[in-house]
């Protein structure tokens, strides 16, 4: 066999293996997580138990508010859920690479907390845990060097980052308005330079 082939046939051997070792990690991370924290026995995480597990992820510093637990499931999920009992009554619980995802998400949640506790303190009505469009419009408004947004681009932020919450921004959803709003200034930038590129063809 030329060595070339032999090289690119071990190559893909050599892929092959470290995928099912990778596989195999984390089939055996998601059991290391049921056999601590799946009290119910049903091969999954219901509400309580992935509110412990996320709350031992962080190192037992906070317990999990229902918001945040919900803004977990519904970024792990990739269907929008409707909330209405079904998972506080157990009814329903994430399974297989949902708590992967569940984990990602809370990690990334956790290590930017202060930052978002912070804003919360500044922007947020007294003794509530939500933001109104009205307050999310202040935040970006600061974010953009002062100047406000178009109202239908709050709006459109608002309605993508809302999805647990409905008409108001959770502590962890701030984190899908803030992405939201540089994903929107991207797409803007680009358009901009397109639209400059062609007006100086148009012109030679």
């Amino acid at each position: 066999m030329p060595t070339f082939a032999g090289a690119a046939v071990a190559a893909q051997r050599h892929r092959k293996q470290r995928l099912a070792t990778a596989r195999k990690s984390k089939k055996d991370h998601i059991k290391s997580i049921l056999k601590d924290f799946d009290t119910s026995h049903s091969g999954g995480l219901k509400f309580e138990e992935l509110r412990a597990w996320l709350k031992q992820l962080e190192r037992d510093v906070r317990t999990p508010t229902d918001l945040e637990v919900k803004w977990v499931i519904q970024m792990a999920t990739p269907e929008k859920q409707a909330f209405n009992g079904e998972w506080i009554s157990g009814q329903m619980q994430l399974e297989g690479d949902a708590l992967e995802k569940a984990c990602e998400h809370w990690l990334m949640y956790v290590e930017t907390y202060d930052e978002i506790d912070e804003i919360f303190t500044k922007y947020a009505a007294r003794d509530t845990d939500q933001l109104s469009i009205r307050e999310l419009g202040m935040i970006l408004q600061d974010l953009n060097h002062g100047v406000a947004l178009p109202e239908n681009e709050v709006d459109e932020i608002m309605s993508r980052a809302s999805v647990v919450t409905g008409d108001t921004i959770s502590r962890p959803g701030l984190i899908k308005a803030i992405s939201t709003w540089y994903a929107f200034e991207e797409e803007i930038a680009i358009s901009q330079t397109k639209t400059d590129a062609s007006a100086c063809c148009s012109l030679q």
